[in-house]
């Protein structure tokens, strides 16, 4: 059973849970960390797994966004109902004694006591964490820190061989090389009995007071463990000025390097080049090193609502952030009336948009029935919209 639990309310934070629990997945393992919508397998019990999986986790991570208060069905609110599932997770892991540590997403905070059902009182006087979405890395990478000082030891450790055990063959490998080769030359240089040699072999009383040839240096040894891998590294970064986005992310990647695209609008320039680069020199110690690019954005993505739905709209721009069919463009929400030809669509104008767009589509109805939507969007060509811009027409009705 897991090591770390995720809960969290659909109706509030699902694209912020699914990127933490993605972020976690990376670090620990898919068997260390439970999210009910990826880990519950169709037709088991619900309630029942929720139970186990709380009573055997060393952590619960408690997302709260603005809504997880306040959310509400058939007009009364969710947490003052002994059924909710967020409180049956809650409260079961802080009845446990379970580690149970309030992530605050979308600027919500911590509730009060006073707010909060009797089973779910203690949860107010836990210390909580920021991921701030104009921070993620690093509240991310904070998180996971302190994720792992309190971790039971085999958890961590298993993952830690799992990562190690690729290099640590390697190695051996390369060691019972040398000393194949070395062997070899001792051979044919005829100082192993039966070597090739013309030159007799000596006898060993010999080669006691003669002074013999030096044989071939061993390697010295890697200044660090193959089990202590050292970060991307003291070395710069490789030159990626002048590629495109998706092709510095690669060779970043490739090189074991973190990035951060900083993005710009310029409809004068062609999009997706990175112009810059920078190493960020605030990154922590033993943490791959961060490189921070300049680049003009490939396209602007925008999420259209209508008015009283602008928090749908954020929490889709925060999971399309998170997704690979948005790197390099600029993701943002706005609010307008509604359009009935973008209604259900995720619409462009330009030929090299279409991919990026039905992409976008694609994670969007994903995101959509993760929230327990049955809607989906289809991206199609709409010649009105702005060149370089892509628009999701999430609308809940037509107009």
């Amino acid at each position: 059973m897991p090591g770390i639990f995720i809960s969290y309310r659909r109706e509030d934070s699902p694209g912020h849970a699914g990127r933490i629990f993605d972020r976690l997945r990376s670090r620990f393992g898919s068997d260390v960390v439970f999210m009910d919508v990826a880990a519950i397998e169709p037709g088991v019990d619900f309630v029942e797994v929720l139970h186990k999986a709380v009573g055997s986790c060393d952590a619960l991570l408690a997302v709260i966004g603005p809504q997880w208060l306040s959310a509400t069905h058939d007009g009364k609110r969710r947490l003052d109902d002994p059924r909710d599932f967020v409180r049956i997770e809650i409260a079961g892991a802080l009845q446990r004694n379970v580690r149970v540590l309030p992530v605050l997403v979308e600027g919500a905070s911590l509730p009060p006591a006073d707010s909060l059902p009797a089973d779910l009182h203690a949860l107010a006087r836990r210390q909580a964490i920021d991921l701030r979405d104009a921070r993620w890395d690093d509240d991310i990478d904070r998180l996971v820190e302190g994720l792992e000082k309190f971790l039971k030891p085999a958890v961590v450790e298993a993952r830690g061989q799992a990562k190690r055990s690729p290099g640590r063959g390697i190695a051996i490998g390369v060691v019972a090389a040398l000393i194949l080769v070395v062997a070899a030359l001792a051979w044919r240089g005829g100082f192993l009995p039966g070597g090739r040699s013309g030159t007799p072999v000596r006898p060993i009383e010999d080669l006691a007071t003669a002074t013999p040839a030096q044989p071939a240096a061993a390697p010295p040894p890697t200044s660090a463990p193959a089990s202590s891998p050292t970060p991307a590294s003291a070395a710069a970064p490789p030159d990626v000025t002048g590629k495109t986005i998706l092709e510095a992310r690669a060779i970043l990647q490739r090189a074991g390097f973190r990035f951060l695209i900083r993005l710009r609008e310029d409809r004068s320039r062609a999009g997706g080049i990175v112009e810059a680069q920078q190493l960020d020199e605030s990154t922590g110690t033993g943490q791959p090193r961060r490189v921070i690019l300049s680049a003009v954005a490939t396209s602007t993505v925008v999420v259209h609502v209508a008015k009283g739905d602008e928090q749908k709209a954020e929490s889709l721009v925060t999971f399309l952030k998170s997704q690979s069919s948005t790197i390099g463009s600029i993701v943002r929400a706005q609010s307008v009336g509604p359009r009935a030809e973008l209604v259900g669509v995720v619409g462009y104008s330009e030929d090299r948009l279409a991919a990026q767009a039905e992409a976008i589509a694609q994670d969007s109805s994903q995101y959509l029935a993760r929230t327990g939507s049955k809607r989906s969007l289809q991206a199609a060509v709409r010649p009105r919209i702005v060149r370089g811009t892509i628009l999701v027409g999430l609308y809940e009705r037509a107009p």
